[in-house]
């Protein structure tokens, strides 16, 4: 006899707690990259389904080396 069964889990996040210092390490990982490098480690983490970035002023292709001038918005 076989039994046979599917599990689907799902994990959700919570970016925006205060205690939360993930949003933290990401800044960490992204700061001092170009826009296009920053998207794709942004996306291949497995909590981000999708990622856009928003550099001001326009012309500046690299994201600031200060992470606290990297604002994250949940959407």
């Amino acid at each position: 006899m076989k039994a046979t069964f599917e599990i689907e889990a799902l994990y959700l996040h919570d970016f925006l707690h205060k205690d939360n210092t993930y949003t933290e390490q990401l800044k960490g990982k992204i700061a001092g990259l170009q826009k296009d490098e920053a998207i794709k480690v942004l996306v291949n983490d497995p909590r981000i389904s999708n990622a856009e970035i928003v550099i001001r002023p326009f012309f500046v292709d690299t994201l600031s080396q200060i992470q606290k001038n990297i604002i994250f918005e949940i959407k």
